[in-house]
């Protein structure tokens, strides 16, 4: 059972759920970034969404954007999140997430970035534009599964292909809460709570 399982069979049995925390890698540099998740992690957090800076993030909104060109801009390469999930795995045992765009995997290139990743101790990845009938080309290249690839889905996906999403997800699922980026008001709770019960 890897990490992601664990915990989640952990919590359910204690009738709890998973706290998880998001960060950008490498905001605003890379050693105030790892000292501010090294705490998170220290503090009860049960899950750590590692976020990748990119260029572009265009599903996200002005607070991730700015971390985003900070961290880019300080520096951060995906070779320094690699180190970063290295260090962090000497320090807690708390499942890791690599959260990402395609582009900077695609230009890292998938086979090289699933062994050091893996080789690091991160347990998943999300890859937030990335579309299920498009991940093998990503996942047909990986040498093996200990990657745990995780999926996204929303209110908006029809129910079948929530059916074909679940069937190919691993770790857990990611429900996109809403419409629109991430930040923007307007969070429609019957509709989170309707999706989530389907």
């Amino acid at each position: 059972m890897n990490r992601i399982d664990t915990t989640f069979t952990n919590l359910k049995e204690k009738g709890e759920r998973a706290l998880v925390g998001f960060v950008t890698a490498g905001d605003p540099d890379y050693s105030t970034s790892l000292d501010i998740v090294k705490t998170m992690c220290n503090s009860g957090l049960d899950v750590l969404e590692l976020g990748i800076p990119f260029s572009d993030p265009t599903a996200d909104g002005p607070v991730i954007q700015r971390s985003s060109a900070r961290s880019l801009e300080n520096g951060t390469r995906l070779a320094s999140i690699m180190t970063m999930t290295r260090e962090l795995r000497e320090v807690t045992d708390i499942p890791i997430i690599l959260f990402s765009y395609y582009n900077p995997i695609l230009a890292y290139g998938p086979v090289a970035f699933y062994d050091e990743a893996v080789a690091a101790g991160a347990d998943g990845l999300l890859v937030v534009d990335l579309p299920p009938e498009e991940s093998k080309e990503m996942t047909g290249l990986w040498p093996g599964d200990t990657l745990s690839l995780i999926r996204l889905v929303a209110p908006t996906t029809p129910r079948d292909r929530m059916a074909y999403v679940t069937e190919t997800a691993a770790g857990f699922l990611y429900l996109v809460s809403k419409t629109g980026v991430t930040g923007s008001d307007g969070l429609d709770f019957a509709e989170v709570t309707a999706t989530t019960a389907a």
